[in-house]
């Protein structure tokens, strides 16, 4: 393989791949923390089974601390305080977008159009008849083939 090289290097700091990534360092930072390539770090995360559990297993953690840190903001419970030391509210657009995320009921639905021109439903209809439309914007004439 052709980065098997990095691959070993990258088995061998496991606990260092899990602390830089709770840490919240990017792929390509932990690639030149291990001096290796982006891309040999990207295919080890993808096909070597250790590196892969590791990284996912840091990457589920982070998440749920990130999660933590917006939904306090949301809820208006992380203790953030103005420059006059008065609690600052809950951010109600937050949490909104965040019940949209999380909460099937919020959830924006999709409009779905359908577009159909007068000349695609005439040419549907002699196609099921077999027979042959020339359309023009000025008239619209069926014609027996």
């Amino acid at each position: 393989m052709a980065y098997e090289r990095e691959y070993e290097k990258l088995r061998g700091g496991v606990r260092e791949i899990y602390r830089l990534k709770l840490e919240g360092y990017t792929d390509k930072n932990i690639a030149k923390y291990f001096g290796i390539p982006i891309g040999a770090f990207q295919n080890a995360i993808e096909i070597d089974g250790v590196v892969k559990d590791t990284y996912d297993s840091a990457m589920e953690i982070l998440c749920a601390k990130l999660m933590n840190v917006v939904m306090n903001r949301a809820l208006g419970t992380d203790g953030a305080t103005d420059k006059e030391g008065n609690p600052i509210p809950p951010d109600h657009n937050l949490a909104f977008r965040l019940l949209e995320k999380i909460d099937p009921r919020f959830r924006q639905k999709e409009e779905k159009r359908a577009l159909i021109t007068i000349e695609q439903v005439i040419r549907e209809v002699s196609a099921k008849k077999g027979e042959v439309v020339e359309i023009d914007m000025a008239t619209t004439e069926v014609k027996d083939g």
